[in-house]
Formats: C-alpha cells, sequence, structure tokens
C-alpha cells in the first residue's frame, strides 16, 4: 500500500521513485536468497553477479565489498559456491544458512523443527563452507539460536 515501501525501506523516495545514493564512507553486503536450484529468481546466478556489477559500474554506484548468501540451506549454499566462475566466487565473502534440510526456501513456512538439521551437523558444514571459499563473515539464519553460534564458534577456531 502507500507508504509501505517507504517504511520498509527508508532510502526510497517515492516521488522520484529512486533510493538515495550510498553515502562511499559506508560498506555494505549485498545479501541474496536463492531458490533451490541455486538461481536468483531464475536467474543463473552467475549472470545474475555479473549483471549486478555491470550496472554498477555503467552507473557509477559505489560498490559493495561483497556479496552474501542468506537464508538457504547449506547444500544449496554450496551448490551455489561451486557453481560460480573464480571472479564471482571471490565477491562472496559471507554466508548465513539456515538449518533446514529443505532446499527450496519457498517452503520454508512449511517447515518443523524436525526437519532442522542437526547442530553438530550444520556447523560442521558451515565451518567447511568457509574455510574452502575463505569467507569472512558466517552466521546462521532460520533455526539457529545462539547455541548453534557458539558450536560455529568452536568448528571454526578447531
Amino acid at each position: 500500500g502507500d507508504g509501505a515501501l517507504q517504511r520498509l525501506a527508508p532510502s526510497y523516495d517515492q516521488d522520484t521513485q529512486t533510493f538515495s545514493q550510498i553515502e562511499p564512507e559506508k560498506e555494505y553486503v549485498i545479501s541474496l536468497c536463492l531458490e533451490a536450484d541455486s538461481t536468483l529468481n531464475g536467474k543463473n546466478l552467475n549472470e545474475a553477479i555479473d549483471d549486478l556489477y555491470q550496472l554498477i559500474e555503467r552507473k557509477g554506484l559505489y560498490a559493495p565489498v561483497g556479496l552474501g548468501i542468506n537464508c538457504n540451506s547449506p547444500e544449496v549454499t554450496r551448490n551455489a559456491l561451486e557453481s560460480l566462475s573464480p571472479a564471482n566466487r571471490d565477491r562472496v565473502i559471507a554466508i548465513h544458512p539456515n538449518a533446514s534440510s529443505e532446499n527450496d526456501p519457498r517452503r520454508y513456512a512449511e517447515m518443523t523443527r524436525q526437519q532442522a538439521i542437526p547442530t553438530e551437523e550444520f556447523t560442521s558444514q558451515v565451518a567447511t563452507l568457509s574455510k574452502d571459499y575463505d569467507l569472512k563473515i558466517v552466521g546462521g539464519c532460520c533455526g539457529t539460536d545462539a547455541g548453534t553460534m557458539a558450536s560455529l564458534h568452536r568448528k571454526l577456531i578447531e
């Protein structure tokens, strides 16, 4: 409705239908939630990332310090990282997978606790991804809690 986007994105100007410029002294990460097949709204992830960076360059926008993959299962996250070109793989600096065995994010609302990956398995998978892809920021999304993050921390420093 009227004003909904303004409340969700205060940098959005409804009159001009544009977002305000990002201040260059502020660093930011763009986080992506992918489909079960590791595409971005049905588009090949490599192509989507290439398009994003071409747009940033063409418009003279301030580039993010990197990209993140958020709210996907560890399996979808790994598949996405494996599918990327070396240049785009280097652009992904963060992951925040959820602790779901469900690969389709459109079905998360139907999840039950029984579908969650056990903490030890989840943290082992995320720590391995972090090491395999030299990620700078790791965490968790749905199905994780403070105990999960403590376990992940222990795995990361092993």
